[in-house]
């Protein structure tokens, strides 16, 4: 009986010390149990076929779970590694990949990035035929390069100018006829047309084709295994499913076609990745440039992806801003993507985070005051303007 007595004291020390373990990692049971409600809530209600999340406290992982399904009709789950359409939560890798390049001193920030690639050195007004400046890759990565916005043509007036050619130098020449809406440095306009000039130059400068360098100077160092912007076929069959939540109904999206290598990709939406891949980039940064003790960027690089820049609302290089102090620094940075995908690193609460759902959170308001609720009384997020905006409409099109 003694025995038993002083196991069942051992096992009652054991559990305390767990609690008190998750309580110092700031995330109870209850914390837990609303966000697996939340999840499970939207998935009952038929708003998400399913999702996961995995949250980091202090580069400790404390939450990692899958719910519901990758795909309905065959009733594939969802799993912890199931790998997702990532969207405009893309274009955090697409900067930090480039301000690796910015390091190694091949881009200047500042300037026109005419002097790096020559398809762009004439582009002009839409309406006037006037020569008003070639962008910058500042104003590249922070969507105030004088392009046109999402919110002004759209995705489907977008992708013409990306897809149908042989390259990222073919496809700049598109984008420079097509020409700019406004002077560059004016205006804030979200946009995807910026970052393909911009992977022009990095492939450009670097002489390597952008998936080598994304494979070789970041996911491969940061250990995102699952993360490539051209899926193989056997990924494609592995990815979940996107819905789109019509008359109160999941409706599956068409499948995603596999791209050749070396062929135009979006680098401002089409990677693909888990989410313990985008998880390890936001750590990157929370870390100020440093991963498992090995510098990938530098301070000022990291600095400057998380500063407002001039003429953005809300945006760094390649980056949502939570609130920023008088230094215009953000502490919380962040990105969402259309497909329901949303990830940020909070440097107070030291906290990262990744939810994947791949429903347009704008089609679903309910789950995303759901999870955002959730994440609120988890204690794992704050109450942040940038954050319900990520969650409930993934991307600002401005």
């Amino acid at each position: 009986m003694k025995y038993l007595l002083a196991f069942a004291l051992i096992c009652n020390a054991m559990m305390t010390h767990a609690n008190d373990a998750w309580l110092e990692a700031g995330l109870t049971e209850a914390g837990r149990e609303e966000i697996r409600s939340a999840f499970r809530t939207a998935i009952a209600e038929s708003m998400i076929a399913g999702g996961g999340l995995v949250l980091y406290k202090n580069n400790r992982e404390i939450f990692k779970e899958a719910f519901g399904y990758a795909d309905i009709a065959s009733k594939r789950s969802f799993k912890v590694d199931t790998v997702a359409h990532l969207a405009s939560t893309s274009k955090p890798h697409t900067s930090t990949l480039i301000m690796m390049l910015v390091d190694d001193g091949l881009i200047d920030l500042d300037k026109p990035v005419s002097e790096y690639v020559s398809e762009i050195e004439d582009i002009r007004l839409q309406e006037t035929e006037e020569f008003v400046g070639v962008p910058t890759m500042r104003q590249l990565l922070s969507h105030t390069a004088g392009f046109d916005g999402l919110g002004e043509i759209g995705y489907g007036r977008m992708a013409p100018l990306i897809f149908p050619y042989n390259n990222f130098a073919e496809a700049t020449e598109a984008i420079a006829d097509h020409g700019l809406a406004r002077a560059p440095g004016t205006a804030y306009r979200y946009t995807q047309l910026g970052m393909v000039v911009a992977v022009h130059v990095a492939e450009t400068v670097s002489g390597k084709d952008w998936e080598t360098l994304f494979q070789e100077r970041l996911a491969g160092p940061i250990g995102a295994r699952h993360s490539t912007w051209y899926p193989s076929p056997d990924i494609l069959d592995n990815m979940a499913t996107r819905y789109n939540f019509r008359d109160n109904k999941l409706v599956a999206v068409g499948p995603r076609n596999p791209r050749r290598k070396g062929l135009p990709i979006d680098p401002a939406a089409s990677l693909v990745a888990d989410m313990d891949g985008v998880a390890r980039l936001f750590l990157l940064h929370l870390n100020e440039g440093e991963f498992n003790g090995k510098r990938l960027l530098s301070h000022q690089s990291v600095k400057e992806i998380r500063t407002l820049q001039p003429a953005a609302v809300d945006y760094g290089l390649g980056m949502n801003l939570g609130w920023s102090p008088d230094n215009g620094s953000g502490p919380i940075i962040r990105h969402g993507g259309a497909a329901g995908t949303n990830a940020w690193a909070d440097f107070e609460l030291e906290v990262v985070g990744v939810v994947f759902v791949q429903t347009p959170s704008r089609q679903i308001p309910r789950w995303s005051q759901l999870i955002y609720d959730a994440l609120y009384t988890a204690g794992v997020s704050r109450r942040d303007e940038v954050m319900r905006r990520n969650l409930s409409g993934g991307e600002v099109a401005q």
